[in-house]
């Protein structure tokens, strides 16, 4: 697993990745992130500038503070430090503007989504409505030839099989037509007689007048 980047501090929107990728780490190497003392050691590790300045205080500081030993503590005090001013409401703005696209899969949304509602402190009620607002019209129209989900995890599932049931319509709209192409352009040499080349021998008419050919002849018609 790749090892997350350096913390700088100077950008608190990254602030929550790092945290992620640490927590992810942790998950993936237990047994070499045995205690939370170890947890901290390690990612404290990949601070710098004015969070490792802020660590080093920590470091020396007797007696031990509490936070070198608790992975809980150590995230608070870096979002408390470091993270963004007004999270929640900055969470909540992020949720109103949130929009799938007609051209998105609907877990790219629900992902995005999910990332801000962590920390707007809302109850299910509050993210379902929201939840609902944001999806892509195509889903939405979906849900009024169902049973309207009534909690917020039927309502994710709900939406998950209406994005594939569109995409699977989606794909079935764009076979058919590829295939009436192929199928015009094998047969479109045989509308002369079988002859390919009858086009380039039979006489054109004028687009001015279609009694005269382009060499100012009569056409056997004529």
């Amino acid at each position: 697993m790749a090892k997350p980047n350096k913390f700088t501090s100077r950008d608190p929107s990254k602030l929550h990745p790092f945290i992620i990728s640490w927590i992810m780490a942790f998950d993936s190497q237990p047994h070499k992130f045995m205690t939370e003392c170890q947890q901290v050691s390690y990612a404290a590790s990949y601070l710098s500038d004015i969070a490792m300045l802020w660590w080093q205080l920590i470091l020396v500081s007797f007696p031990e503070l509490s936070i070198c030993n608790d992975w809980g503590e150590f995230v608070d005090q870096l979002n408390t430090y470091f993270g963004q001013p007004n999270l929640a409401q900055a969470s909540k703005c992020a949720l109103h503007a949130l929009k799938m696209q007609d051209y998105q899969h609907v877990n790219k949304y629900m992902i995005e989504f999910s990332e801000h509602a962590t920390y707007t402190g809302w109850n299910y009620v509050a993210l379902y409505g929201e939840f609902y607002q944001g999806l892509a019209e195509h889903i939405k129209d979906q849900f009024l030839s169902l049973d309207q989900p009534q909690m917020f995890q039927q309502l994710k599932v709900t939406a998950l099989k209406g994005n594939t049931h569109y995409w699977e319509c989606q794909g079935k709209k764009v076979t058919p037509s590829g295939q009436n192409r192929q199928s015009a352009s094998s047969t479109a040499p045989e509308t002369l007689g079988n002859n390919p080349t009858a086009a380039a021998d039979a006489p054109t008419a004028s687009r001015t007048n279609p009694g005269i050919g382009e060499d100012d002849k009569l056409t056997q018609e004529e």
